[in-house]
């Protein structure tokens, strides 16, 4: 079974000289369909430039990192949105919810974005929405919503919308105890919405540890650990 997600001997280093930080330092990693990964590494480890490399949001300053079988090197700044629009599922760490639209209206976004139909685009949100629990809540704006119940908003985003097997998310990480309780619930439900069946199982990557990961990995100092998979 091809891997979804493969990173190469990947690199990342921001500066230079004296003053350059190496953020990730040779990580190798492949993820197969259906797998559900936690990296896991205390602050500063590069958890999130692991992320943002996988998600196409950065480029490595050396290795590989090949989702669905392309090197995302070779493609230019509008092939990469077209892979993270079509490919990939990305929570982000601070949301990136806009705060003058409503819950369903951040999730329909990305698929107007696309070219969905308005009416396509807001039933597919109301159904993202009401997997994560927040199906009474979809007209409220996020100043309305809790903390936890903006997090799954950013978790009801990504799943909207047809994605083949690259497609990946990344949990949030917020202070608040329950709010990770309700993030963690939310990303299992995603994982079981995205779940096809068979090979086109997608792989969920996660910045945090999920009790429900079938694997494991420590990032420490850009170096990341060989991953620990749970035996069933």
């Amino acid at each position: 079974m091809n891997p979804v997600l493969e990173l190469r001997d990947a690199h990342r280093r921001y500066g230079s000289g004296a003053t350059e930080v190496v953020a990730l330092n040779g990580v190798n990693l492949s993820v197969a369909p259906g797998e559900l990964i936690a990296v896991m590494g205390p602050s500063g480890s590069g958890k999130s430039t692991l992320l943002n490399l996988a998600g196409g949001l950065d480029r490595a300053s050396g290795g590989a990192v090949i989702v669905d079988g392309v090197d995302i090197a070779n493609l230019p700044p509008a092939g990469l949105a077209s892979l993270r629009r079509t490919h990939v599922g990305i929570v982000f760490q601070e949301l990136n919810l806009l705060p003058m639209l409503t819950a369903a209206e951040n999730v329909m976004l990305p698929l107007e974005l696309g070219g969905t139909r308005t009416a396509d685009a807001r039933k597919a949100a109301r159904t993202a929405l009401g997997q994560v629990g927040l199906g009474g809540k979809r007209d409220r704006y996020p100043d309305d919503l809790s903390g936890g119940e903006q997090q799954r908003v950013a978790i009801a985003r990504p799943m909207v919308g047809e994605r083949p097997p690259a497609s990946r998310r990344r949990a949030h990480r917020c202070p608040g105890y329950s709010h990770r309780r309700e993030g963690h619930r939310a990303a299992g439900r995603a994982h079981d919405h995205w779940d096809c069946g068979g090979d086109r199982d997608p792989a969920l990557v996660i910045g945090l540890p999920l009790l429900a990961a079938t694997c494991a990995a420590m990032l420490t100092r850009g170096r990341m650990s060989p991953l620990i998979r749970r035996s069933v």
